[in-house]
């Protein structure tokens, strides 16, 4: 048999960990038993979508890859990076994209890749780009399966070994509708019969043993309401607030705003100065963050995050009916936040419903790599990580 291994990787956006628990998603608690999954994976902070989307790809923290929060100003290009922006996306002049995609490594080893609406992959990033690119589009499930079939069943010379797969619909109905909706429960039924259709596709085709499988989520979501809005009018002077030009008087604001982030003892947000020559020790963001100014000035000098279910929001912006229900951002340590693996294939050991202990989405890329048996670029993976790894893989 001249048949490669292909390994796709799916990205199932703001799939929490715990729904998993809901025994909606019998095909991935199949995958699971059969294959391997993590007690949930870490997402980066700030738990948002471009952020760790570009960190599962590349392995590394948003700091070092520059993609620091969905959206962000940039003050050497004196431009903003807006996700909405479909210019952002195509980067033309690959200044916001930094650190190397698996596409790119891949490629450069000689193997074909492809993306299906991943992040970054519209982009040119150190003169690659995917073999195939479908661009990020509301295309349904059944022709997500065609697309991905239509690649594995091109001839050996053109085939990709990596493919990867982004699915919007559950962040979509978790933000309109919220964690604990019934939409929650059937979009998860509906997923899992996605997979229960690729699955049956692979098997009727005699795939299904040269492919690798790895599915995971970038961050969870967390219960949200309008009644919880905090307001930064109420706290800081809307008038005086450029947002990039608060830096003089950072120890005042910083002060300002830790007075009023709590609530007897409720905490409603907290306050971290990203600077370190601006801040002591206990205004100092925290290094498990990893989102420092001092590394990438795209961060803001001053970050505040809410405590769900509390969120931010300005008054003239500000529309109850279509305040969303379901949000992610918050802290990685958060429960709501956990994110999840699952994986199965020839390139790892069958062992029955093995599960892996927490660990970060940072060590993916690494671990793609050697699946594909490539040379990683830099990365921020861990030893720890490599050798969590060394139990389950196969190669």
């Amino acid at each position: 048999s001249n048949v490669k291994t292909t390994l796709i990787l799916f990205s199932l956006d703001g799939f929490r960990r715990e729904y998993l628990d809901r025994k909606r998603t019998p095909t991935l608690a199949t995958l699971a038993e059969q294959g391997i999954s993590a007690e949930y994976m870490i997402s980066q902070f700030p738990t948002e979508t471009f952020p760790n989307h570009y960190s599962i790809i590349t392995g590394l923290y948003p700091e070092s890859h520059g993609i620091v929060a969905n959206v962000f100003y940039d003050p050497a290009l004196n431009a903003t990076f807006n996700y909405k922006d479909s210019n952002c996306h195509k980067d033309v002049d690959g200044k916001w994209f930094k650190g190397e995609p698996l596409w790119v490594t891949a490629n450069k080893n000689g193997h074909k890749t492809a993306s299906l609406m991943w992040i970054g992959s519209e982009t040119v990033i150190n003169g690659e780009k995917p073999n195939y690119v479908v661009p990020f589009s509301d295309m349904n499930f059944d022709e997500k399966i065609d697309a991905i079939f239509e690649w594995l069943e091109l001839p050996a010379k053109d085939r990709p070994s990596f493919i990867s797969v982004y699915v919007p619909d559950l962040d979509t109905i978790g933000h309109h509708e919220g964690p604990d909706s019934n939409d929650i429960n059937r979009t998860l039924v509906e997923i899992d019969q996605m997979f229960s259709k690729l699955i049956t596709k692979l098997e009727d085709s005699k795939l299904i043993d040269f492919i690798d499988i790895m599915v995971v989520s970038d961050h969870g979501m967390s219960k949200t309401s309008s009644d919880k809005a905090l307001f930064v009018d109420d706290y800081l002077d809307m008038n005086k607030i450029d947002v990039y030009d608060t830096y003089p008087n950072i120890n005042l604001i910083y002060d300002k705003l830790v007075n009023a982030s709590r609530i007897g003892n409720e905490t409603l947000f907290h306050v971290w100065i990203t600077d370190e020559t601006k801040g002591n020790e206990e205004s100092i963001i925290p290094d498990r963050y990893h989102y420092k100014y001092q590394i990438n000035n795209r961060i803001s000098p001053i970050v505040t995050v809410p405590a769900p279910p509390y969120t931010w929001a300005v008054k003239n912006d500000f529309d109850e009916s279509n305040f969303p229900k379901g949000l992610h951002g918050y802290e990685n340590s958060i429960e709501d936040m956990r994110a999840i693996f699952l994986a199965k294939g020839p390139s790892f050991q069958k062992k029955v419903n093995f599960t892996l202990e927490p660990f970060a989405n940072t060590e993916l890329y690494d671990v793609m790599c050697r699946i594909l048996k490539i040379k990683p670029a830099p990365n921020n993976s861990t030893a720890s990580g490599r050798a969590l790894f060394d139990k389950v893989l196969n190669i």
